[in-house]
């Protein structure tokens, strides 16, 4: 991307199709991509005594930090703490230490799925039709990007294909 020079994304199994090209810069906003990642592994942390608490994120991380744990997303708000780790991690060797902090629930196969593109919450009803596109598939967790670039969800590993499959048709048409 330092010299100008756009990278082109093809499909190994249909060489023929017009793949897509990757530039510096970005002609408009919208989705631009999407993605997944399967195997991933839910640990939410609900505790009334975070609410308005010094230090009970630095006191949650630490935990991970300890167990060189790897966090890939994270959710929170007044009295819980969403994240998502590997499947490869297994969740006994720290859920002991988390449940000093709060109740602990982990729910594995799980996957993220994530949205791509610029200014994805200023486009009026976005958010309305990627969630109307997969209903009634539960999204487990929502992470929004600070950078207004990207939104991840987590649902079920089962239900990977199918809300691919329905944002893809609602957002880039079928």
């Amino acid at each position: 991307m330092k010299r100008q020079i756009p990278v082109w994304v093809k499909n190994t199994s249909n060489p023929d199709a017009p793949g897509t090209e990757i530039r510096a810069t970005s002609d408009g906003h919208g989705i631009r991509a999407m993605a997944s990642k399967s195997g991933v592994t839910l640990v939410t942390v609900r505790s009334s005594r975070m609410l308005n608490a010094y230090g009970f994120l630095r006191a949650l991380f630490a935990v991970f930090d300890e167990h060189r744990v790897s966090v890939d997303l994270v959710a929170t708000s007044e009295v819980s703490v969403s994240v998502t780790v590997d499947r490869d991690v297994d969740p006994g060797v720290f859920t002991e230490a988390l449940a000093r902090l709060g109740e602990v629930t982990v729910e594995k196969d799980q996957s993220i799925i994530c949205l791509v593109g610029r200014g994805l919450f200023r486009r009026t009803g976005f958010l309305a039709a990627a969630f109307d596109s997969i209903d009634p598939v539960p999204v487990r967790m929502i992470s929004l990007g600070s950078s207004d670039i990207n939104l991840s969800l987590v649902v079920a590993e089962r239900d990977t294909e199918k809300v691919l499959r329905s944002l893809h048709d609602r957002l880039f048409g079928a």
